[in-house]
């Protein structure tokens, strides 16, 4: 999980900071409503993990909906997307029910474990799926559900298939496949 640059990678690199002012945006709060989308999934008390937060989309709405006693690890590989999820979260006062978790170049590293993990529009960015894939099994709950958002404009049909099976041999079945606009989407279960 290496921030490379689209020149050293092509169109598969890890999107920069530079980039969160065409993925959060007024528009996608319209279209990608994180409260109509992963609410139903996600109950006040619970452990959340927002992997590859980005600029905390989805991670504020988490806050909310696992309330006061359930707790939200916002996971990037980034410090600058940490630091502008931080600033939101601290704005609406919730930045005391976010664990904010730094991931290493090659792992999440994250040792405790969740009910809930959401990956959105980041997989694609992983240079080792399989690796990520069994990693993510490894901190869900026996139970727990694992959120995958893929964008269908640059993900192909194949290499979403490809996804799942290595997410089944990692130990996943499928929980769901949630339609959510301009996405290829699964929900696994550990």
């Amino acid at each position: 999980m290496k921030v490379i640059t689209k020149e050293e990678k092509g169109d598969n690199y890890v999107c920069s900071v530079g980039h969160l002012k065409y993925m959060d945006n007024f528009l996608r709060k319209i279209v990608h409503q994180p409260k109509k989308m992963f609410g139903p999934y996600i109950k006040e008390g619970m452990t959340v993990m927002d992997l590859g937060c980005g600029g905390g989309f989805a991670t504020i709405t988490f806050a909310r909906l696992a309330g006061r006693y359930g707790k939200v690890i916002a996971a990037d590989l980034q410090d600058d997307m940490l630091a502008i999820t931080k600033k939101r979260a601290e704005k609406a006062g919730l930045d005391r029910r976010i664990i904010f978790h730094k991931c290493s170049n090659d792992r999440i590293g994250y040792d405790g474990v969740a009910d809930f993990v959401l990956a959105f529009f980041m997989i694609h960015e992983t240079p080792d799926v399989p690796k990520l894939l069994k990693e993510v099994y490894g901190i869900l709950k026996k139970g727990g559900l694992f959120y995958i958002a893929e964008p269908s404009f640059h993900v192909s049909r194949q290499q979403y298939e490809t996804m799942i099976r290595d997410a089944q041999s990692a130990g996943f079945g499928i929980y769901r496949y949630p339609n959510v606009f301009l996405s290829r989407c699964v929900i696994l279960k550990r």
